[in-house]
């Protein structure tokens, strides 16, 4: 199938870095958790939406956002980037 938005990649073979063909895969769930399922530098983007600091109460044990004070939340924000960046690959 070619590509509209990107026709320079059409002359390129499936297992390219930069392969929008390829079929892709959401996870949900805690980042945290999920991250840790993969292998290093294997992502090529990834997406999330941190709860805002007490915000919301979704009701699940060790959630981020529920914390009592600030630099707690933001230590278990940079634990979640810190997966992202060891997960994502060069080219990602």
């Amino acid at each position: 199938m070619p590509l509209e938005l990107f026709p320079e990649l059409n002359d390129q073979p499936p297992e390219s870095a930069c392969d929008l063909r390829s079929e892709g895969k959401i996870l949900t769930g805690d980042a945290r958790i999920e991250l840790n399922k993969l292998e290093a530098s294997t992502v090529q983007c990834c997406i999330t939406s941190p709860p805002y600091w007490g915000l919301r109460d979704y009701g699940i044990d060790g959630q981020i956002g529920a914390e009592m004070e600030l630099p707690d939340y933001i230590s278990q924000l940079v634990e979640e980037f810190e997966e992202f960046f060891a997960t994502t690959a060069p080219s990602g």
